[in-house]
């Protein structure tokens, strides 16, 4: 949705919601389910269509994140949310923020939802923190074995090393 269609008051809301934080707004999504009924009166058949802004349940929604928004950087982790601007039954508006899954293969983001109206696609940066790990073998004038360089993120499992060194010669 273009930003310009989203009325003030949900941008604003939307906004306020992310105020504070890391949180980069990326795109508005406008998200409708609609209930069709088909009727058949003496032969005649009636199609009604009815927009639904809440279900009973969860609903489950996969969304294709736009080619702009997706991370190339290799050093950045990025997070994406959902902001949900829904209002309630005293006419308030309601912010959430909805936490999902995105799929890097498909470029894909799924999250759950029961209300349907506007919705912000949003996301945060981390720098990955990245560490290098080295086997060497520790002899100097000869080469044992050749070194063997990781680089690994922060809170990675430790690479195995590779081989069984061996040293003659004792």
């Amino acid at each position: 949705v273009p930003v310009e269609n989203v009325p003030e008051a949900e941008k604003t809301a939307t906004q306020e919601a992310v105020a504070d934080t890391d949180i980069q707004l990326g795109k508005y999504l406008d998200i409708n389910l609609f209930k069709e009924v088909t009727t058949e009166e003496e032969g005649e058949t009636t199609t009604e269509e009815t927009k639904v802004t809440e279900t009973n349940s969860n609903v489950t929604i996969t969304i294709t994140i736009p080619e702009e928004l997706i991370n190339t950087n290799e050093s950045v982790d990025r997070t994406y949310r959902i902001i949900r601007v829904h209002e309630d039954e005293a006419g308030n508006l309601i912010t959430d923020v909805i936490e999902g899954k995105f799929d890097p293969n498909s470029k894909t983001f799924t999250f759950e939802t029961d209300k349907f109206s506007t919705y912000a696609l949003a996301y945060n940066d981390e720098e990955v923190e990245k560490f290098t790990i080295t086997y060497t073998d520790g002899v100097d004038g000869i080469e044992v074995f050749a070194d063997q360089k990781y680089t690994v993120e922060k809170d990675s499992a430790t690479p195995a090393f590779v081989g069984t060194p061996t040293r003659s010669g004792y």
